[in-house]
């Protein structure tokens, strides 16, 4: 499994593609590009304790858990890969307005994910 930096520079790695789709208007998979990099930075925190999560019923019973550490950020953890399985699965299309919440949602996991990370 990778290790809590390599899934920190996979994270940046999506982050970089978003907002290149940004950018070009591609807003559904800049949102689905937001969500990879939001499990990667999860990854990560799970990392840092030798625990890794192979499926997102894992993670998602991980991250429900009042006691969690990511607790906080569940909702909008859950938010982004609901609206992403929809852009995937289901073709859902967003424009610019539509992705300003999702991307404060995404930005709330990044924030708290980086800082238990000890990050900036």
């Amino acid at each position: 499994m990778p290790s809590d930096t390599t899934h920190v520079q996979i994270a940046e790695r999506f982050e970089a593609v978003a907002d290149h789709l940004e950018r070009h208007r591609y807003y559904d998979w800049e949102l689905v590009a937001r969500f990879y990099a939001a499990l990667h930075y999860v990854e990560a925190h799970f990392g840092r304790d030798r625990r890794h999560l192979n499926t997102h019923g894992q993670r998602d019973r991980a991250l429900g858990d009042p006691k969690h550490p990511l607790w906080p950020v569940y909702s909008h953890y859950c938010c982004l890969r609901d609206q992403s399985e929809d852009v995937r699965y289901r073709g859902k299309e967003f424009d610019d307005p539509r992705l300003t919440p999702l991307r404060a949602s995404y930005a709330e996991v990044r924030s708290r994910c980086r800082a238990l990370l000890g990050l900036s």
